[in-house]
């Protein structure tokens, strides 16, 4: 009979034990926060488990290939041909004699042990056990199948609660698992002290501050709870250590400097989960600045704004803008922001104009309040600077607000006045009207307001006087 739970009610090594004193026929799904991960019970022993794709080849042979059982060449030839005839790994395996019948189960059952064991340390989820043979979820190239030997389900229990417990003090010493650790020369010295073992060698040669542990873990063929347990080991015997966010930093310019950007950025994000601080922060986006990566070089910056903003250091805070401006250019957020601290900076043009800009891309994105609200700030900076008043009436003008635009169209024809000549400045003030606006009576309206103000009239009569002087001079 089948049944489900969940893991916060159900602790999972009560569920392994009832399967196998009850001697049990089917399949355990476990749904965790990330994976979900299927066990098939044969009488109550472990027959089955499923397993990921790695390194582009099943589990099993991926696990053979680093344990240097099987070579990589012939790992790719055997999944080529299981995808061909879709025959069962294990009889591929076993029919070409890449590995005996006593090796195959050692390493199923060691695989087995390395999929299912971490599920008994998940606290959330979900798990359901249905009765019969293997669910659909089973029935692929990946999954890892015991022969006439399976694994002791009580052995894999014992297994699992060794790993938890050994976590544990793991942990204490490991405290972060994006930590990137070195041997340095006290570390080597301490060395000698240590007995070491062909795995530790192996994790030894990538204890270069460069990988993360599972990296190390993936590239040497260690499990990952071996590799682990080593560096702890190595880290109370006084040989490893993390490196610090300074050191890491140093290594990845180091790295840039070599043309290894990407490797770079790869140890910056690292040390950014230990130190979220501006001196990982703003190499890391630099980085992703070469690798064309702009989206997250734009989150990184916005961080660095912030944070510099926090500090007081505005300057900063406008370099780090116009960089983010430079990659996001389309963004009016971002010049509406560069608006405002050039503003707390007293630059009070560059800030007027930022806020234009700003208003022309709302506008662009039909975003009329926020562009109303550029425009209206640009002009309590600089009341008779013409171009704010300019895209305020456009803004206007799109929410059918024409009385409103009129108003700031006769603002701009005063504004003109202050820079240019009366002839000059009602040329551009047609221009405007005929590029911006579609409405003939708002035209009319504007453009009867120009030509009767003072300084039209003003205007002309100097022209009058001007002329009546040459006409005398010349008669």
């Amino acid at each position: 009979m089948g049944f489900q739970g969940q893991l916060s009610s159900v602790n999972l090594t009560d569920i392994f034990q009832t399967l196998n004193m009850n001697r049990q026929t089917g399949t355990l799904s476990i749904s965790g926060p990330v994976i979900s991960v299927h066990v098939y019970f044969d009488q109550g022993q472990v027959a089955m488990s499923s397993a990921p794709n790695v390194n582009g080849r099943p589990y099993l042979l991926d696990a053979l290939v680093h344990k240097g059982t099987l070579a990589s060449e012939k790992a790719d030839e055997i999944a080529q041909q299981q995808r061909a005839t879709g025959q069962p790994l294990r009889d591929l395996l076993l029919a070409g004699g890449a590995v005996a019948d006593y090796e195959l189960d050692e390493m199923c059952a060691w695989c087995i042990e390395e999929l299912v064991c971490p599920v008994f340390e998940w606290q959330q989820g979900d798990f359901t056990f249905t009765d019969g043979p293997p669910i659909a979820e089973l029935n692929s190239f990946e999954v890892v199948i015991m022969g006439a030997t399976m694994v002791q389900t009580t052995q894999l229990i014992m297994e699992a609660t060794r790993r938890m417990d050994e976590w544990k003090r793991i942990r204490e010493v490991i405290t972060d698992a994006d930590a990137l650790f070195i041997v340095d020369n006290d570390g080597r010295a301490n060395l000698k002290n240590v007995q070491t073992d062909p795995e530790m060698l192996k994790v030894l040669r990538f204890l270069d501050g460069r990988h993360t542990l599972d990296s190390i873990a993936m590239s040497v063929g260690v499990t990952r709870f071996d590799t682990y347990a080593i560096v702890a080991q190595l880290v109370l015997a006084g040989v490893a250590r993390p490196k610090n966010a300074q050191e890491i930093v140093d290594d990845a310019v180091t790295l840039r400097e070599q043309g290894e950007v990407a490797q770079a950025k790869e140890l910056l994000e690292n040390s950014l989960r230990q130190a979220p601080i501006p001196e990982v922060m703003r190499p890391l986006a630099e980085c992703c600045v070469q690798l064309n990566q702009a989206p997250r070089a734009v989150e990184l910056y916005l961080e660095l704004i912030q944070m510099a903003q926090d500090q007081g250091d505005l300057a900063q805070a406008l370099k780090d803008l116009d960089t983010v401006i430079a990659l996001s250019p389309d963004d009016p957020d971002l010049q509406f922001e560069r608006a405002q601290v050039q503003g707390e900076l007293s630059q009070v043009e560059a800030a007027a104009a930022s806020y234009t800009t700003a208003a022309q891309a709302y506008l662009a994105r039909r975003d009329i309040p926020r562009a109303i609200d550029a425009c209206h700030r640009a002009k309590n900076l600089l009341p008779r600077a013409p171009e704010p008043h300019r895209y305020l009436a456009k803004a206007y003008l799109q929410e059918g607000q024409t009385e409103n635009a009129i108003v700031e169209y006769k603002s701009l024809w005063h504004a003109l006045l202050t820079a240019e000549r009366p002839k000059k400045a009602i040329d551009t003030l047609k221009s405007i009207l005929e590029s911006d606006c579609k409405y003939n009576n708002v035209k009319d309206q504007v453009l009867s307001h120009a030509q009767n103000s003072e300084a039209i009239k003003t205007s002309k009569a100097a022209r009058i006087l001007v002329y009546l002087v040459i006409v005398v001079l010349v008669g």
